[in-house]
Parts: C-alpha cells; sequence; structure tokens
C-alpha cells in the first residue's frame, strides 16, 4: 500500500512537470504569435504539444500561425484535432468552417491540363 502511494506521488509530479514545462513553452508561443512570428509560434507550440499532448491553447495557436503561414493541411490537422478534443464543440467548427472558406485555393478541385 505504502508503495502504491509513492508510485502515485512520482506519476503526479512527473504529470505535473510536463504540464509546466507545456505552460511555459506555450507562452512563449504565444508571445511568438502575438509579435507576427509565425515560425517561432510553430516551433514552440509544437514542443509544448510534446510536453503535453491535450494543451489545446497550443494546438489551436499552432493551427492559427500555420495558417498564417499558408500551411494549410497541418493547420487542417490541428484544427481537425482540436475537433476530437473537444467532442466537437461548436466554436472549433465554426473556426474550421470560417478557414476552409477564406482558404479555398486549399481546396479547389484539381483542374485537367490539356494541351
Amino acid at each position: 500500500m505504502h508503495r502504491s502511494l509513492i508510485l502515485i506521488a512520482i506519476a503526479f509530479v512527473t504529470v505535473s512537470a510536463a504540464a509546466q514545462t507545456a505552460d511555459k513553452t506555450f507562452k512563449k508561443c504565444d508571445d511568438a504569435y502575438g509579435n507576427a512570428k509565425y515560425a517561432d509560434a510553430v516551433k514552440f507550440c509544437t514542443q509544448a504539444i510534446d510536453a503535453q499532448s491535450d494543451h489545446f491553447e497550443a494546438r489551436l495557436t499552432r493551427a492559427a500561425a500555420n495558417e498564417k503561414l499558408g500551411n494549410d493541411k497541418a493547420a487542417i490537422e490541428d484544427y481537425s484535432q482540436l475537433i476530437g478534443m473537444t467532442n466537437g464543440m461548436p466554436m472549433i467548427h465554426f473556426t474550421v468552417r470560417e478557414f476552409m472558406q477564406s482558404s479555398r485555393k486549399a481546396f479547389r478541385p484539381f483542374r485537367i491540363i490539356r494541351s
């Protein structure tokens, strides 16, 4: 029993440390995004997500930064993950729909070019 409590305490400390690391890294991500340094924002958000895979704010900010950089596929992947993370929260669906409408170039059907 005593051993179980120690293992639980160690697990809690480990999870807390990962969350703190993710939050500190997200702060860098958020600052970079606010300063229009979108490539840096993607880098720091990715580090935050690596530290805590369910870091909602980091994933949302990374999606927005990728959108600003024109990395439509990466933005769509993050927005899709966010829909799953929020159990289909309506605001995320709205954000994705707005993105898809504003980024029609990523969703245009292929044209057959005839020579």
